[in-house]
């Protein structure tokens, strides 16, 4: 019987460190009985399984079932499913993703970070994203909603999924627990989710391309695109990349000026602990449900080893100094005369 394993991310854990991974060993597991598609990625540039997603949210259910049917998977072989963004489907659309596949084992593994790490890295791939909250705004909000938050409340993806392939069938992974272990994600995964080919695959041999995929940004840099993506909002324009885009491949011409300058001048500290009011609460709880179907490395009693964070933060003072607002408005306009050529 054909066994799926479905990768559901979330964004953040090493997705396409691992898409990339998977991709790469492709014809080394396919010798083994493992089977990575090609139909649902958009090769080389974006490998993970995001078409699957489009299908569900589309409503595509018979296409999506006669895709997975036209695979030819190998009977008693593997097949490797990959994709941050099937943890954004509703519980009725997991449903009907787990009506989609055909006849056969699943195990759904979700990785764990800890808040302290992810929240910072989160609020960074946003503001890329062309939102304009500072960190300190964007952790606020969520803290206040805690138990509703996806990034704070892992509970609410694994639960969809339990509730649709069964709580046998999903596996949670510490990210932190692993990364604090120096153990590399693909070797993890292999070791832990193909038994058919454990020891018989190496993850090492798959060559990745050598520039590592969303590097975490300074907070000079990540303060800049953040900056403009409020001043582009302020004009009736719509959030998107473009700004992030323009700025990362400018360089050292944007961010050695006089605007990156006087947010130097305003750097500060911050701190993010795994056990501030209310998330200590929260981990007991999550780990209480959750923790049998960890999977080592564990942390006994919690989803990955707590900690506090420092992080450096451009404080807003900066906006008030004479001469910045101009600055600003230089750069914005720099940056739509890029969008002109």
């Amino acid at each position: 019987m054909t066994r799926f394993v479905i990768h559901i991310g979330p964004h953040k854990t090493g997705t396409t460190y691992l898409q990339c991974k998977f991709a790469a060993g492709r014809a080394q597991l396919a010798r083994q009985g493992v089977l990575v598609p090609t139909i649902w990625s958009e090769m080389p540039h974006s490998p993970g399984h995001h078409g699957i997603y489009s299908r569900v949210r589309q409503g595509e259910i018979d296409l999506l079932r006669q895709e997975f049917l036209d695979l030819n998977a190998p009977r008693d072989g593997i097949v490797i499913v990959s994709s941050e963004s099937l943890k954004d489907l509703t519980r009725a659309e997991v449903a009907l993703f787990a009506a989609a596949l055909p006849e056969g084992q699943v195990t759904v593994v979700y990785y764990c970070r800890r808040w302290s790490e992810l929240l910072p890295s989160a609020w960074q791939e946003n503001v890329k994203h062309g939102m304009d909250e500072t960190l300190p705004a964007f952790l606020e909000q969520r803290t206040r909603t805690i138990r509703q938050s996806l990034l704070f409340n892992y509970g609410i993806v694994v639960g969809r999924y339990m509730a649709a392939f069964g709580e046998r069938n999903v596996a949670l992974v510490s990210y932190s627990n692993l990364a604090d272990d120096g153990v590399d994600l693909a070797t993890h995964f292999v070791s832990a989710f193909l038994p058919l080919s454990a020891g018989r695959v190496d993850p090492d041999e798959w060559a990745v391309p050598s520039s590592r995929p969303n590097v975490s940004m300074g907070a000079v840099d990540a303060e800049f695109i953040r900056v403009l993506n409020e001043t582009h909002r302020r004009r009736g324009r719509e959030p998107g990349s473009a700004i992030a885009e323009w700025y990362l491949r400018a360089g050292a011409d944007l961010s050695t000026g006089d605007l990156a300058a006087a947010m130097t001048g305003s750097l500060a500290e911050m701190e993010i602990s795994d056990e501030a009011e209310g998330r200590d609460g929260l981990h007991a709880w999550l780990y209480a449900r959750y923790g049998p179907s960890m999977v080592p490395p564990i942390t006994v009693g919690r989803l990955f080893t707590p900690r506090r964070n420092l992080y450096r933060v451009v404080s807003g003072d900066y906006l008030a100094a004479a001469g910045v607002g101009g600055l600003v408005e230089d750069a914005y306009r720099r940056f739509l005369s890029s969008q002109k050529s």
